[in-house]
């Protein structure tokens, strides 16, 4: 497997998944790069490991911090299973619109 985009710069304003891609067994270094955000939101991305594509279990096996700022974050993980996916939860509180707007990446790069 080589570098790739588990979710492309991307804005969302809902929880959601990136594709599933396959990976191959060895330590990686994930990046969260976090590109606009408002005021009041926070982000948390977890990431989910499958033999099969398709059964993701019932937690993550790694995840950042809760993200409030614009910025890049790396988390070095160990695969174990075929298929990585990212998963985001957002979340906006205060006055006014309370839809989270986030714009934001995640990229996996091998290390082995």
């Amino acid at each position: 497997m080589g570098p790739k985009f588990l979710v492309p710069e991307s804005t969302v304003s809902e929880q959601g998944s990136g594709s599933s891609y396959a990976s191959e067994a060895g330590e990686a270094l994930v990046t969260l790069g976090i590109v606009a955000v408002e005021e009041q939101e926070s982000l948390h991305v977890s990431l989910w490991q499958s033999p099969d594509g398709e059964n993701w279990g019932t937690k993550p096996f790694a995840q950042f911090s809760q993200k409030f700022y614009v910025g890049t974050h790396s988390l070095m993980v160990k695969l174990e299973a075929k298929y990585v996916q990212a998963r985001w939860h957002v979340n906006r509180w205060g006055r006014g619109d309370l839809t989270p707007r986030f714009t934001f990446y995640v990229f996996i790069e091998p290390l082995s």
